[in-house]
């Protein structure tokens, strides 16, 4: 039995009988992984965010994502908030691009790339 698995609510496409082999998955997290924890000291120094206000981008690197958006906004955020830091963990194809990108704007010192991190590494990253 062949099943669609549905991610965008624009399904109306594949017709009537696909419907009953229609699968509507909902993203979501291990609520048993992901927990809620203190601000560590030692793991925000690890990290390179302490005293940062950081935002955090978690995801593969694709130009379809629009991630440049992001990038481009980062020299005006840093005018209003020199403390804030962009952390980005993942790679991808669009990695080089983007690491060109925050060279060309000045904007190293408050982009922070996280390539290849552990699930725990990762983990500890959502909760600080």
């Amino acid at each position: 039995m062949s099943v669609i698995v549905k991610i965008a609510p624009n399904l109306e496409s594949v017709g009537d009988d696909a419907a009953a082999k229609r699968l509507v998955l909902h993203p979501s997290v291990d609520s048993d992984v992901f927990i809620p924890a203190n601000k560590s000291q030692t793991i925000l120094s690890i990290l390179g965010w302490l005293n940062k206000n950081v935002v955090l981008t978690v995801g593969r690197l694709q130009a379809r994502k629009d991630q440049d958006m992001m990038f481009k906004a980062v020299p005006e955020i840093i005018e209003h908030s020199s403390t804030c830091l962009y952390s980005v963990v993942g790679d991808g194809d669009w990695q080089y691009e983007l690491v060109n990108l925050v060279e060309k704007l000045k904007s190293h010192n408050y982009v922070r790339f996280l390539s290849e991190i552990s699930n725990q590494e990762m983990i500890n990253c959502y909760q600080q």
